[in-house]
């Protein structure tokens, strides 16, 4: 891994990594992720672009993250997405981050993972591949995914005929052969599935 020691450098009081999970999905909400950083992150062995990780080790991480720094997942729901766009998503995720926490921007430094947009009065930095490059983006990224994942093996027990546990709304092919039979329910994303 070549993590930057950029976070180690910054002067602000706050350094906030964001990474979000579901961006590209069919079905379920896209998780936006974001984490303090904390120099003990830099301890956690294997922490990494959750991407890089198996399900196993992501799980085994989650809990260490989260006794060390503080973090929130906040969820953009399909019909926000379908409404409004993700980009706006991200910035109804960055108003919940700002009300749950009641901080002054002017502390802080958002470390943003490639793509992700932020309100014009967050400082914040962008990486490519910035998952594997910024601890507290690492650390969100692994908290997000654990997150949307549990919810949608949770959402297998209330639409069990979609199958959500096994594809995680992505639209894998057996997902499409899914939504060829049967119609798509409120956790679908319909601006997704027509284009």
């Amino acid at each position: 891994m070549n993590f930057l020691d950029v976070e180690f450098k910054s002067k602000a009081k706050y350094i906030i990594g964001v990474d979000e999970v579901g961006r590209g999905c069919f079905m379920g909400p896209m998780v936006v992720g974001f984490c303090f950083f904390d120099p003990r992150l830099a301890e956690i062995k294997q922490l990494n672009d959750s991407k890089q990780l198996t399900d196993k080790k992501r799980r085994e991480i989650a809990p260490q993250v989260a006794r060390v720094t503080r973090f929130l997942m906040v969820r953009i729901p399909a019909e926000l997405i379908d409404l409004h766009g993700l980009n706006l998503g991200y910035l109804f995720a960055c108003k919940q981050f700002a009300e749950y926490f009641e901080i002054k921007f002017d502390e802080c430094e958002f470390m943003l993972d490639y793509g992700i947009k932020t309100p014009k009065e967050f400082v914040s930095q962008q990486f490519k591949k910035g998952d594997s490059k910024c601890y507290s983006i690492a650390a969100a990224s692994v908290l997000a995914k654990v997150y949307r994942d549990s919810y949608m093996e949770n959402l297998e027990l209330i639409l069990p005929e979609f199958k959500p546990a096994s594809h995680k709304g992505y639209g894998t092919a057996a997902h499409r052969a899914i939504l060829s039979e049967i119609k798509p329910c409120y956790e679908h994303r319909l601006s997704f599935i027509k284009s």
